[in-house]
């Protein structure tokens, strides 16, 4: 790689995926940056920003991105929305040596192109420089690229952000807790070898000076379903794969794994995630108890029943089985036994009975109890971790927060599960959000602030949303609470019963497939397969369960387990609907984004069998329309680049300005913003000075006036600094000097 001015790689000699990146300087980082701080969206220039193109069309867009992307350019932007399509293959975009160079280059250098890097730049300086809580928030599809992006901008913070011990003994700590979530999250299937099977929040918490001070890890929906059964083609977690690599077994003779696909070697081995867990804050002796409990999972698939020979109840086949089980989970054999073919009952006079179990209903304790296993270790392993990434959390000068917002892709095709029922729920929500801050809102504002507008019209998904939660006689959400609460002798989900009531354009049940019902998602509809729901939708663990596992002898066991101890067991019923309390879980999330600049990135799959350099048009069509790319780049290209509030934009260039320009202004804020653009000589049609906002319509004007800030500052510092040396000399020479004047006044006077 060629470089120029010795430190600064040429452009020109730069692999295509290099990107574009904001100025910005940072705290006490690896690597110190140059220029001023970003405080504006990059807005790059030509086919590097698709708000650029003459017209923004679907099929402009389409031809443009396939255009880059068949040239080795895979990052875009459409104003400050960045766009990403991945290459399926190899390519080397995110080093060492890519982290510097965009922290060295000025973000609105025409031959720089879009990246992650530029991206997370840009968010960082905004927080610092505006004091300003931001979330990033990654949308696309299953397999688009989600959450490589989403590692990525992380990585990029922990380069640049500050380099205080704490903030480094958290970085650390945050690269074990990803070590872990890789297998103990994520599962290969048919888009991704590491696809997650949760949806995260990621918050991290800095001080003034940049430095991480504070990490908090939330999830939700970990589709610990997959445990007993993953979808054909797809594998069950890494961590079982991982430890049957470790014994050397294939996994053919466990259940669980049996019919599943794992087709590619692990980068870690299972004592690298057993001191990843122990840098995470868990104990020594825990260690080996989180493999015992992995093992325990998958036996519990082993265990086999047949009924008696009454027909009332069932015994277990394999004994040995279900006491290799219990010692691995520290309980006694019996108590597991009654656990895994009986329920308690309450009788007539209050006393607790055990109920024998029908076959398909100790199938499905058993199966529950592995899933439940395996979310609660999952839960406690991610409360451990968050417990040591506290860090100083009580901290005075801590204000600002960064989300990362990462999960299951929306998803389409053929009959789809309870969990991507939820999951394409809280995209749905996403998008919304998508729609409201990046369409919406914006076209909001310039008509508040007096501009002429003419209104882009926005596709709307407010309806499907409502399908979930909110329209009358009811809603999805209450429907699949109703139908789990029923006592019922099987596991069968009853869809045309179930969802009668349901009064909705966007919702259609099938007339020919029973069980099966269509949603008009705003990626078109999608098809459910109903008939696990009352398996998938119910928490489903019977407090049995919870005791036993509450009596273990082994405290991790105890400690997943808290709702079993006898205090709680006596309390009311089991749990929340699952899919009631996922609903619950993306409302709070989208809550904690509410009042935080957000900022997007959008992930586009060319191609539907994740091979390199291939682009399939129309599914890149489809995935423009539904993600309104036209409408996001003819509002780019119409509105403004940059917008502030008069107070904010006065304060920060009034420096360029006469010192008493604000007190000539009378304390009129609107009129300081005029007389700043006026002095700077900025064209009348690049800015707008609104009722309460300054808009600014192009990079040029924004490099415009951040240089000149900078040419002020500098001659502002250099005063300050011949201040501060003439009283330096006058406070260090002052006396010596005053002692000569003395010893020569005295000679003239004996002269």
């Amino acid at each position: 790689m060629s470089m120029v001015n010795g430190n600064k790689p040429d452009p020109e000699t730069r692999p295509a995926e290099f990107v574009n990146r904001d100025p910005s300087v940072t705290g006490r980082g690896s690597f110190r940056k140059k220029g001023a701080p970003a405080v504006f969206p990059t807005y790059t220039i030509g086919e590097n920003n698709l708000a650029d193109l003459d017209d923004p069309d679907i099929q402009e867009i389409r031809a443009t991105l396939r255009r880059r992307y068949l040239n080795g350019i895979f990052y875009t932007y459409i104003g400050d929305v960045l766009v990403y399509m991945p290459p399926f293959s190899g390519v080397s975009m995110y080093t060492d040596e890519d982290v510097q160079y965009y922290c060295e280059n000025n973000a609105f250098d025409p031959d720089l192109k879009p990246h992650i890097y530029s991206f997370a730049d840009r968010v960082y300086s905004n927080m610092l420089f505006w004091k300003r809580n931001q979330s990033v928030v990654m949308l696309g599809s299953s397999g688009s690229g989600k959450t490589i992006n989403a590692k990525q901008f992380l990585s990029y913070i922990q380069s640049v952000s500050g380099g205080s011990d704490l903030s480094i003994t958290l970085k650390t700590r945050l690269a074990h807790l990803f070590n872990v979530l890789d297998c103990f999250g994520s599962a290969q299937t048919g888009d991704s070898i590491y696809a997650s099977k949760y949806t995260s929040q990621l918050q991290l918490k800095f001080n003034y000076f940049g430095d991480i001070v504070s990490c908090q890890l939330k999830t939700c929906l970990l589709e610990s379903s997959r445990i007993v059964g993953a979808p054909q083609g797809e594998s069950n977690f890494h961590i079982f794969h991982l430890l049957m690599e470790h014994i050397g077994s294939d996994g053919s003779a466990y259940p669980f794994l049996a019919n599943t696909s794992h087709t590619f070697a692990l980068k870690v081995s299972l004592p690298s995630i057993q001191n990843s867990l122990i840098e995470l804050g868990m104990a020594e002796e825990e260690k080996e108890h989180v493999i015992n409990i992995l093992t325990a999972i998958l036996i519990l698939g082993q265990v086999q029943y047949e009924s008696e020979e009454d027909g009332i109840g069932v015994r277990v086949v394999n004994s040995a089985v279900v006491k290799q089980v219990a010692k691995l989970l520290g309980v006694t054999h019996s108590a597991m036994k009654d656990c895994l073919i009986s329920t308690p009952h309450v009788s007539g006079s209050r006393n607790i009975l055990m109920k024998p179990l029908s076959y398909d209903k100790a199938i499905a304790k058993r199966n529950s109890l592995a899933s439940y296993l395996y979310l609660r270790l999952f839960n406690d392993v991610l409360m451990t971790a968050n417990k040591n990434m506290e860090g100083d959390d009580t901290n005075e000068d801590l204000h600002l927060t960064l989300d990362i917002v990462d999960g299951y892709g929306i998803k389409g095709g053929d009959l789809n599960n309870f969990a991507t029922l939820c999951a394409n729920y809280s995209n749905e929500k996403l998008h919304q959000m998508y729609v409201q801050h990046v369409l919406t809102q914006p076209q909001e504002l310039y008509l508040q602030e007096g501009l002429e507008w003419d209104p882009i019209r926005i596709p709307d998904n407010r309806g499907t949303v409502m399908l979930f939660t909110d329209i009358q006689p009811a809603c999805l959400i209450d429907c699949i609470e109703n139908e789990c609460e029923k006592p019922a002798e099987t596991t069968a989900f009853q869809a045309d019963e179930a969802f009668s009531e349901i009064s909705s354009p966007y919702f259609m049940l099938s007339h020919e497939i029973d069980n099966v019902f269509m949603i008009r998602h705003y990626i078109g509809e999608v098809s459910y397969d109903a008939s696990n729901f009352n398996r998938s939708a119910k928490t489903g663990l019977s407090k049995d369960c919870k005791r036993v596992m509450n009596s273990s002898k082994i405290p991790l066991i105890q400690r997943m387990f808290p709702d079993g101890a006898p205090a709680e067991w006596a309390k009311g019923k089991n749990s929340m609907c699952v899919a009631r309390g996922y609903v619950n879980a993306v409302n709070s999330l989208l809550k904690d984004l509410k009042n935080k600049f957000v900022s997007f990135v959008r992930c586009i799959k060319p191609n539907l069998s994740s091979t390199p350099r291939l682009v399939e048009d129309d599914i890149m069509e489809d995935q423009i329309r539904s993600s309104c790319l036209v409408e996001t780049a003819l509002i780019k290209q119409n509105g403004f680049a940059f917008s502030s509030d008069i107070i904010s934009f006065v304060q920060r260039y009034k420096c360029t300005h006469e010192e008493d320009m604000f007190r000539r202004c009378d304390g009129d804020w609107r009129m300081a913003a005029e007389r700043i653009c006026g002095n700077l000589q900025i064209d009348q049609y690049s800015y707008f000075v609104g009722m309460s906002c300054v808009f600014i319509k192009d990079s040029a004007t924004v490099l415009h006036l951040e240089k000149k800030r900078d040419d002020c500052i500098d001659i502002i510092v250099t005063k300050i600094q011949l201040c501060w040396k003439r009283r330096y000399i006058n406070r260090k020479l002052g006396p010596h000097l005053r002692a000569v004047r003395e010893s020569l006044a005295n000679a003239d006077r004996t002269r």
